[in-house]
């Protein structure tokens, strides 16, 4: 399919208002491209070269990658995808931080529903103890609506703010064994996830899982999961290159850092982790992440719901939890007032190191579009030093994900489908 990206308006994204901190009025650089026919995906940034010139000019160095999927319907609403990519590389090493968060999510899904027989759910009380160094014992939650944690809380706070704490948590629940072969059986063979996110916590104490407790709500025991270990960080990178020079203190402090061992995923696959997430009835059989009806439109509530939307955990501070927090497309980090609800983003990323993944499910109910885009994008100096300053992420990152994310959004406005999509069930 060929594609010409015409001119729309700031009008299409809805009117935004400027928090009383905000330093600047968002504004969506969009300009009428020189027409050039390419595929969808290249016209978008070939012909906006004073959006992504940076970037098609030095792919090498910014080492971005993208993946966008079209998604039409048939008449009986069934989702048909076409894949466009740029420079997307399986064997190029990028950090994903956080974005480890989504098959664990997921996964944890998968599990309690394999556990349903002995009564635990996803809102069970969840006590994790210690028995080995580095491990910690958790058995109150403040953020939860009953003072106790759960695996529901968790994946709240994980999908609303990126928790490390509740990401580390469900690590132990799951454990490296069972994570990575969940992820290689559903054709992921290079995935390598095998590390908390607790400080100091490296090596060796990420091969072994805490003893875990779960309650009904009487507070009796109902189903209890011995420590286990496996040595997962015996298994090899599948990329190389994992050695970077960071600057961390600028300009007297830097460091060579090894991320042979952190956690990895090629964004193709994470593109396609969240693909099976939001649409099982096309993901084939026995590849898809099995949970019920009901914990999977739990996992989609929270994958688009902006902080200050939840009750529990409860994130009221607005001026830093901002409703743009972690929607890089679409917003970056814009400090603005989201009126335009209609506009829902369903994604997880990932952001450290001067590496910034995201990886989005995008609807608009008002328009009746739909779309997936998954970008990374890495930023360094001149001399090769890893540059992950404040000011690197607002000045070249998040306009990157902001300007790309809303570029294939106006194209998608001008898209013509055969059928409309029925989007209710995505509706919360």
């Amino acid at each position: 399919m060929l594609c010409l990206l015409s001119f729309l308006s700031k009008a299409a994204l809805g009117q935004q208002k400027p928090h009383s901190k905000a330093k600047t009025k968002p504004s969506t650089a969009q300009t009428v491209p020189k027409r050039k026919e390419l595929n969808c995906l290249d016209s978008i940034l070939l012909n906006n070269p004073e959006l992504f010139g940076l970037i098609t000019n030095n792919p090498k160095i910014h080492h971005v990658q993208i993946v966008y999927t079209q998604i039409n319907r048939d008449k009986n609403n069934k989702a048909l995808f076409t894949d466009y990519t740029y420079r997307v590389n399986p064997a190029e090493f990028f950090y994903i931080a956080s974005m480890a968060k989504l098959p664990v999510c997921a996964l944890a899904m998968e599990k309690m529903e394999e556990l349903k027989k002995t009564g635990i759910t996803i809102n069970s009380v969840m006590l994790t103890d210690k028995a080995y160094a580095c491990q910690a014992v958790t058995n109150k939650d403040e953020t939860s609506a009953t003072g106790f944690p759960s695996v529901a809380n968790y994946i709240k706070r994980m999908l609303l703010v990126s928790d490390n704490t509740a990401y580390s948590r469900m690590y132990e629940f799951l454990g490296p064994e069972y994570i990575n072969k969940k992820l290689w059986s559903k054709g992921y063979p290079t995935a390598r996830i095998r590390i908390r996110f607790d400080v100091g916590c490296l090596g060796n104490p990420n091969n072994f899982t805490n003893p875990i407790r779960f309650l009904n709500d009487t507070g009796k025991l109902i189903y209890s999961q011995p420590p286990k270990y496996y040595p997962a960080n015996t298994l090899t990178m599948p990329v190389t290159n994992t050695l970077k020079h960071i600057d961390l203190k600028k300009p007297t402090y830097s460091v060579k850092k090894d991320f042979s061992n952190s956690n990895y995923l090629c964004l193709s696959d994470m593109h396609d982790m969240l693909k099976k997430i939001m649409f099982p009835d096309e993901t084939p059989a026995g590849k898809g992440f099995k949970m019920s009806k009901e914990n999977r439109s739990f996992l989609w509530k929270y994958l688009q719901m902006m902080p200050y939307e939840s009750d529990y955990p409860n994130y009221p501070d607005r001026s830093h939890y901002i409703d743009s927090y972690k929607k890089y497309f679409i917003y970056g980090q814009d400090s603005v007032v989201i009126e335009n609800k209609n506009i829902r983003v369903f994604n997880i990323v990932g952001a450290s190191y001067g590496y910034t993944t995201d990886c989005a499910y995008i609807v608009d109910f008002s328009n009746n579009t739909e779309f997936m885009i998954s970008a990374t994008y890495f930023i360094q100096e001149t001399n090769g030093v890893i540059d992950g300053t404040d000011d690197t992420y607002n000045k070249y990152i998040m306009p990157f994900f902001k300007n790309l994310g809303q570029s294939v959004y106006l194209f998608e406005l001008t898209r013509n489908r055969k059928f409309l999509p029925d989007l209710l069930e995505f509706k919360f």
